[in-house]
């Protein structure tokens, strides 16, 4: 049964830029499509201040892996330094 996770992101304001994942991130995510473990890439929906992506895995084990990847553990501690730093408010809602 395949998992998926949203985050979601709300800005102070329009003039916050949202966090940007490096391309060892990117070039994981796509790793893990191409060996079918991500099932579909990050989608973007924007609605003002909110920015929602949704990925989905092909199981709960695929998932598991990819987060215990080191670039991805990196990749999670550096967004939520740029989220702190500039008062972004992040939700990961797994397996919904």
């Amino acid at each position: 049964m395949s998992h998926t996770n949203k985050i979601i992101y709300t800005r102070p304001n329009a003039e916050t830029g949202y966090y940007t994942p490096k391309d060892e991130y990117l070039n994981k995510i796509e790793e893990y499509f191409s060996s079918g473990k991500i099932i579909q890439k990050p989608t973007k929906v924007e609605d003002g201040l909110t920015i929602t992506f949704t990925i989905v895995y092909k199981d709960t084990d695929s998932y598991l892996d990819f987060k215990e990847e080191p670039v991805v553990k990196n990749n999670h501690t550096a967004r939520a330094a740029y989220c702190s730093g500039y008062s972004i408010s992040y939700d990961l809602q797994s397996d919904v």
